[in-house]
Parts: C-alpha cells; sequence; structure tokens
C-alpha cells in the first residue's frame, strides 16, 4: 500500500538538518525510507541555499519515485524496487559533487552582476558622504580618494574580476576559452576585494573621526551589509568548490 511521507515523518537526523523542505512521495513505505535517506545524504553533502536545494532534492525525489515505480510495475518487491533505483542514479556524494560543479558557476554569475549592479550606487553615497564640503562630483570623488589612498586598487582588482564572473559562463567564455573552474574563482577574488574595500573606507571613516554626519551613518551602514552579503556569497562558492572537487 503506498503511503505519503513528508521529510519530518521520518525521523532521519540528517534530513531534518538539511531543512530542505517538505517532500512527498507517493511509495510503500520501505521503499520511502530508502528514497529519503538517499535524498538527505544528497542535501547533506550539497552546500547550496535551501530554496536551491530544496528544488534540486524534489527534482531527485521525483525521478526516483518514477524509477521506483518502474521497477515495481516490472514485479520487484519495494525494497528491491527502491534499492535499484537508488544505484542508477549513483552515490549521493558524487552526484551531490556534480551538482555542486554545476551551481558553482552560476552562483558566481549571479554575485559578479550583484557586485557590478550595486557597486556605483554604493559608490554614490560613500562620495556624497564624504563631499560635503565640495559642489562638484568631481571634487567629492577626489576626496574620497584622497582619505582612502588604498580604494584605486580594490577597484582595479574587484571590478575585472567581477566582470569575468558575469561574462564567464556565456559568450565571452565561449570565445576566449577560459580555464575551468576560472568564474567562481574570480567571483571570490571579487567578493574579497569587495570586503577589503569597505572594511577600508568604514575604518578609515571611524579613525579619523568622520562619522558624526547621518550620511556617514548610511554609508558605514550599507557597506557593512554588502560586506556581510558577499562573505556569504565568498563561502558559499568556496564550498561548492571544495565539494565538486
Amino acid at each position: 500500500m503506498a503511503a505519503i511521507f513528508r521529510c519530518g515523518d521520518l525521523g532521519l537526523g540528517r534530513w531534518r538538518d538539511v531543512n530542505t523542505g517538505r517532500i512527498e512521495l507517493r511509495l510503500p513505505a520501505v521503499a520511502a525510507w530508502i528514497v529519503y535517506d538517499y535524498l538527505a545524504t544528497v542535501a547533506a553533502f550539497l552546500p547550496a541555499g535551501r530554496r536551491v536545494t530544496h528544488r534540486i532534492v524534489a527534482e531527485i525525489g521525483d525521478g526516483l519515485a518514477c524509477a521506483v515505480d518502474a521497477h515495481l510495475a516490472h514485479g520487484a518487491v519495494p525494497r528491491e524496487a527502491a534499492r535499484a533505483a537508488v544505484a542508477e542514479f549513483g552515490d549521493p556524494r558524487r552526484l551531490a559533487g556534480g551538482l555542486a560543479r554545476e551551481l558553482a558557476p552560476a552562483t558566481a554569475r549571479r554575485t559578479g552582476a550583484t557586485l557590478l549592479v550595486t557597486g556605483p550606487l554604493v559608490g554614490l553615497i560613500w562620495v556624497a558622504a564624504y563631499g560635503t564640503g565640495s559642489a562638484r562630483w568631481l571634487g567629492k570623488v577626489v576626496a574620497v580618494l584622497a582619505s582612502v589612498p588604498v580604494f584605486p586598487l580594490v577597484l582595479l582588482v574587484a571590478i575585472p574580476a567581477a566582470l569575468v564572473a558575469v561574462a564567464g559562463p556565456g559568450l565571452l567564455a565561449r570565445r576566449l576559452t577560459l580555464p575551468p573552474g576560472l568564474v567562481p574563482i574570480a567571483a571570490i577574488i571579487a567578493t574579497s576585494a569587495v570586503m577589503l574595500g569597505d572594511a577600508t573606507l568604514i575604518g578609515t571613516t571611524l579613525i579619523h573621526g568622520r562619522g558624526t554626519s547621518a550620511l556617514i551613518g548610511v554609508a558605514i551602514l550599507i557597506s557593512v551589509v554588502r560586506a556581510s552579503l558577499a562573505g556569504v556569497a565568498m563561502r558559499r562558492i568556496v564550498r561548492l568548490r571544495a565539494a565538486s572537487c
């Protein structure tokens, strides 16, 4: 008799830990246990975001359920049908590694695009905050660069790296034949440079006692948020690269 199980019903510690959402399978109970254990292992070794992991696990679960049904239709008992199905999908750790290998460039591309879009906006806020005594934007830019002389070097690293991260998976990669793995590395470099740049801006501002105006406070807050998000993205890309090895 077929049964409907949810991840929380099985008592699998690893499954509850990954918190991949509610996956339902209309399978015999013994087959459902085997399939859920396989899915839990894939999810545990896939260092992706919760939503992405849930979507991927749901797709794999659907494929496994269809494979189990096919074996059942050919006369296999539920336990044998489930074991045959998971065997067809291969080692769950290796499957997770292959998925991580595909996710790393896509994650790097989104990260690079986010940095390129938010960079000018954050920069304009800092320029406006630092250059309150100048009527022209050029003078405000000079004020920021004079206060943080290392920042141009940060931009020279972050911008090209973010561009490579964005363009790498697309047409540019096919034309220039970029080495495999360069796109995630470029995103890691870009996020590291952004975190360094934001930390330098914040540190220099506080050391020189420029954190008195409301606009400076807003600029510091935005840089803290951006640096934190860049750190999260960088760690995720690093983990995806490690899982794909």
